[in-house]
């Protein structure tokens, strides 16, 4: 089938009038996202400050603020790259779990064992199929290794000395 010199000039006319809504439909869509990345990294910026707040709380103090960021992350009111929130949520209830845990708080920290187990296994889902060294993984999250995970990661962050609350003061 032939198409006439005049159809073929109006669907080229019409080309960049469909290349224009293109256009703005992806600029439109990329500022949208711009805006919702923004407030992404707002609320992990915000969680970040509830960490270092962490660092050098006392243990009263720590596991208010250890409840302030789990909340924050899981209520966030955008949505959040769910590798990243799961990675985050996993390290936080894992540092209530070792927390609740030296209070004595045993039911408490059952159920932050719990939580630590669930996003353990979202931040592994995240990526797709758990591979079979994934699997172990996550098996291998013991209340003694994630207590261990715990404190090497305040000392790291504090360069050496771990979470006011648990260091051991000379008096």
């Amino acid at each position: 089938m032939r198409t006439s010199s005049a159809t073929r000039r109006s669907e080229i006319c019409r080309l960049p009038a469909v290349a224009a809504a293109l256009l703005v439909t992806l600029g439109l869509g990329s500022g949208c996202q711009s805006k919702q990345i923004a407030q992404e990294e707002a609320v992990f910026r915000q969680s970040q400050k509830l960490f270092e707040k962490y660092l050098e709380a006392d243990a009263t103090n720590a596991l208010q603020i250890l409840e302030e960021e789990i909340h924050l992350l899981e209520n966030a009111k955008v949505p959040l790259y769910v590798p990243r929130q799961a990675t985050v949520l996993f390290t936080e209830c894992s540092r209530l779990y070792v927390l609740e845990k030296r209070l004595g708080n045993e039911s408490k920290a059952d159920l932050a064992l719990t939580k630590v187990r669930y996003w353990a296994l979202r931040r592994f889902e995240s990526a797709g199929d758990m591979s079979e060294r994934e699997l172990e993984e996550l098996q291998s999250f013991t209340p003694e290794r994630i207590t261990q995970i715990v404190d090497a990661s305040d000392k790291v962050h504090t360069r050496g000395k771990g979470a006011k609350y648990a260091r051991r003061e000379a008096p």
